[in-house]
């Protein structure tokens, strides 16, 4: 049986072998070593690899502490879309005036290279981010500061690692879309008034308020808590992290929760409860024309009115 096994896989590896040499012996024989060169770019690519490697900053260990505080602006006339990419600088985005300003501040360590800061449009999207040099950085302390103009009404895109994004005006948004993603990194929206809101997270939390969106929330240890003044249907999933949602009491919600061992509390909502099981409910408030659903595996989901 051992013997049968062993010959099956050597087998498949002489076949994979084969396919493979087959494979590289026809490209080479259509294409021909220096269009092959040419069209993959690998030597321009590593040369701009070695250029880019301190190597003798880091051998001479030639730590240096730099600050920043960059300010640039940007037409957003026909920019459709706003994406905002960070790795720990935590984001702070309000309102603003005709133009888009975004600055970063703050300080860093570094083995000599510098950090640029960007501002890049690609046909009709604004690509705002810090440009760290490759294999240098040793520690950062910096933050985005973006102005968005009141009257834009494209989509944003937050994308960041570890740090938190913060929404701290009570603006009404012109906004199509907000589209947040991060690996712990928190959010806090006070006014959302954009239409759609999607937020994915791996443990930090997520915290929307004022909220007049459709909502898609998903996390694995971060908690969810969202405040809605006008309720349209949403989707929240989380794997350990705690829900809690706030529904106007005139709000018309069709309510589906399933869980493995997660627990709900509902605080005075005037909500039917039409099926409870170990490991799903289901009920309605107000007719239920708006759908709400809610998936964990041991997160409690707490409902109650703002």
């Amino acid at each position: 049986m051992k013997k049968t096994s062993l010959m099956v896989i050597l087998i498949c590896l002489i076949i994979f072998v084969s396919s493979m040499t087959a494979g590289i012996l026809l490209t080479i024989k259509t294409v021909g070593w220096s269009e092959l060169i040419d069209s993959s770019r690998w030597i321009q690519k590593m040369e701009q690899f070695v250029d880019n490697f301190p190597l003798e900053n880091l051998l001479r260990l030639n730590r240096q502490t730099y600050t920043v505080d960059d300010l640039q602006k940007a037409d957003l006339t026909q920019i459709n879309c706003i994406k905002i990419t960070a790795v720990a600088e935590n984001i702070q985005i309000k309102s603003g005036s005709d133009l888009l300003e975004a600055r970063l501040r703050g300080s860093y360590r570094s083995f000599g290279r510098q950090i640029h800061w960007r501002i890049e449009k690609q046909g009709d999207q604004l690509h705002v981010y810090a440009d760290y040099p490759y294999f240098s950085l040793i520690s950062s302390q910096l933050e985005m500061l973006i102005q968005i103009p009141e009257t834009y009404q494209g989509e944003v895109q937050v994308t960041t690692v570890s740090g938190s994004c913060d929404f701290p005006d009570h603006a009404d948004y012109q906004w199509t879309r907000l589209q947040f993603s991060s690996t712990s990194g928190s959010l806090m929206v006070a006014n959302a008034a954009m239409p759609v809101i999607s937020a994915k997270n791996v443990s930090g939390n997520i915290d929307i308020r004022q909220c007049a969106a459709k909502v898609t929330g998903k996390t694995v240890s971060g908690d969810i808590s969202v405040i809605w003044s006008d309720f349209y249907e949403s989707g929240i999933e989380t794997v350990s992290g705690d829900v809690a949602l706030a529904l106007p009491l005139n709000a018309s919600c069709r309510l589906n929760y399933t869980t493995v061992s997660g627990g709900f509390s509902n605080l005075g909502l005037p909500i039917q409860i039409s099926e409870q099981l170990k490991r799903r409910l289901s009920g309605e408030m107000n007719q239920g024309q708006e759908s709400l659903t809610v998936r964990t595996v041991s997160g409690t989901l707490i409902m109650s009115s703002p």
